[in-house]
């Protein structure tokens, strides 16, 4: 399923150093959150997850020009430090970069806090 502007738009995308960063804007009015939760909107962890497959296809499209699609094919140490509510956070930054046996580093960031991380492994769809 395919988020991006249903859930979520991009403000910015930049790959540079093996590190990408994208800043995104959580779409308050999603039907997404108005079933989780009704009254105290959340975002789930699963669709940060899927934001970051989808944030990475796009910065393929960016650094090389030509667009990959990617799927997940692992994700390991998820760690969900803050919740995410985007009437308070609506604006939030992804931060990847490269690490070993083929994973991806993700931090989601509000200014200088850190609201998850996780290592995800990509796989070409």
């Amino acid at each position: 399923m395919v988020l991006k502007d249903r859930l979520y738009k991009v403000s910015d995308i930049s790959v540079a150093d093996q590190q990408t960063v994208a800043c995104i804007e959580l779409l308050k009015d999603s039907d997404i959150y108005k079933g989780h939760f009704p009254g105290r909107p959340i975002t789930p962890g699963v669709a940060l997850v899927q934001i970051a497959v989808e944030l990475a296809s796009l910065a393929s499209q960016s650094a090389w020009g030509d667009k990959h699609e990617y799927n997940l094919e692992k994700a390991s140490n998820i760690k969900f430090l803050k919740e995410i509510n985007p009437e308070e956070l609506s604006e939030i930054t992804y931060i990847m970069a490269q690490a070993g046996k083929g994973f991806t580093k993700v931090e989601i960031r509000h200014n200088d806090s850190v609201l998850a991380k996780m290592s995800l492994k990509f796989i070409n769809a």
